[in-house]
């Protein structure tokens, strides 16, 4: 009868964009740059470099649609590399909320600890460790 179709989820929060979307930073071409996907930026980077970076993990790492990265990424405002590596989760959660949060937050954490750790021959790179302890787990 009279019935109201209510979509909830993903698709529920893809529907709704805000008025300023055009005016969110992302980088035009954030595929094509000379950092490597799975290093993280220096302590000193800039907020566009976080984002940067951040973008770049979850289009490539993540596949996630670009517009959905850049209305995500577009919540880091003004910290730096030093706040990327310290953040704890909740304040991850804070930024970018429960979802897009964790994802972030497991992903810079993981290129981290490769990073710090690369050294002892351990990793071949990033996706590999992430590929190698999820198969470990039990869940591969």
């Amino acid at each position: 009868m009279g019935h109201k179709e209510r979509t909830v989820g993903p698709a529920a929060s893809t529907r709704q964009r805000p008025s300023s979307e055009k005016d969110l930073p992302l980088n035009s071409n954030p595929q094509n740059t000379e950092t490597p996907n799975d290093v993280p930026p220096s302590v000193n980077a800039t907020p566009e470099e976080v984002r940067d970076f951040i973008t770049r993990l979850l289009i490539d790492r993540r596949g996630l649609p670009q517009d959905h990265v850049r209305r995500a990424v577009a919540k880091w405002t003004v910290g730096s590399g030093r706040e990327l590596r310290s953040y704890t989760p909740s304040m991850y959660l804070d930024i970018f909320g429960r979802e897009d949060g964790w994802i972030i937050y497991r992903e810079v954490k993981l290129c981290i600890y490769y990073e710090q750790n690369k050294s002892s021959g351990r990793f071949d790179n990033c996706e590999f460790w992430r590929f190698s302890s999820w198969k470990s787990s039990g869940l591969g």
